[in-house]
């Protein structure tokens, strides 16, 4: 039978330089275009009696720390007529949604605060200070993820990733999702982030889970609520979309992408049926 694959691959980004594919295990494969949220390395490969099927590639690429180092009252007021701050402060179903709860939280924790950046500050802070990191549930399995983060009092890296913004989103900043891989040495894995727009200063990353920096300078402590380290292999720039070329099937994971994605004419084949491997060289 015919299997195909959807494998995680890095997006053209400002913080990467020189993306060079060295090596695909099938000669015919399609990277999608920049245009999908989900960016993927695509392959098939017919599989064979008693040995395993594998899938592969390998490349290379010179990523960089971006930091942006602005005071507050650089932000400038927000068109709001724009596109892009109607797309970016709309509620999302089903998890990014205005609730009740989600608009208590946010406005006693914004209060009369009217600077966008010292809102997403607070907001950044609040999450750090309350929800700790713990793991949890396949998103798929999840209603609203935000809800659970708050009624778990804790989440992983993407679930308090949406709880930020889904605040933000409710206190009047733009947010939007961004995942793929941590590549720090020793602690490679999955993981997920947001970032928050600012007019005049651009689409700012906020790493809700990494949390404060163990330091007593304020804008090193915050490091990460306008700045992200180089190690990073950036996938998504948005949760839930489609992949290219388009699965039969529904998804194992319906929120991210990271892992991949299995598939046969007959069925999608969920994580439990395969594994997955990252293997990093730094220079």
């Amino acid at each position: 039978e015919m299997i195909r694959v959807w494998m995680p691959y890095p997006r053209s980004k400002e913080r990467y330089k020189e993306i060079k594919l060295l090596a695909v295990s099938q000669p015919d494969y399609l990277i999608s275009p920049d245009s999908y949220m989900h960016k993927s390395l695509y392959m098939e490969q017919i599989a064979k009696a008693d040995k395993p099927t594998v899938f592969s590639y390998e490349l290379s690429f010179t990523s960089y720390n971006k930091w942006f180092d602005f005071k507050p009252q650089e932000v400038k007021p927000y068109n709001k007529q724009s596109q892009l701050y109607k797309e970016f402060t709309k509620e999302r179903k089903s998890h990014v949604i205005f609730s009740k709860e989600i608009k208590r939280i946010t406005d006693s924790v914004v209060g009369n605060e009217q600077n966008p950046y010292l809102k997403a500050k607070k907001i950044f802070c609040y999450i750090a200070d309350n929800y700790p990191w713990a793991s949890a549930r396949e998103y798929s399995t999840i209603d609203n993820i935000p809800q659970y983060v708050i009624d778990s009092h804790h989440g992983d890296c993407g679930q308090v990733s949406l709880l930020f913004i889904t605040m933000a989103r409710y206190a009047g900043i733009p947010a939007k999702w961004q995942s793929g891989w941590m590549l720090h040495p020793g602690q490679v894995n999955l993981h997920d982030w947001a970032e928050a727009y600012f007019e005049g200063i651009g689409w700012v990353p906020v790493d809700q889970s990494f949390g404060y920096v163990n330091n007593n300078d304020p804008e090193i402590r915050l490091f990460f609520s306008k700045g992200l380290d180089a190690y990073r292999y950036i996938v998504n720039e948005d949760f839930s979309q489609n992949l290219f070329p388009a699965k039969i099937y529904p998804r194992s994971e319906t929120v991210d992408f990271q892992r991949g994605e299995v598939e046969w004419r007959g069925e999608n084949l969920y994580f439990g049926r395969w594994h997955y491997n990252m293997e990093i060289k730094y220079e």
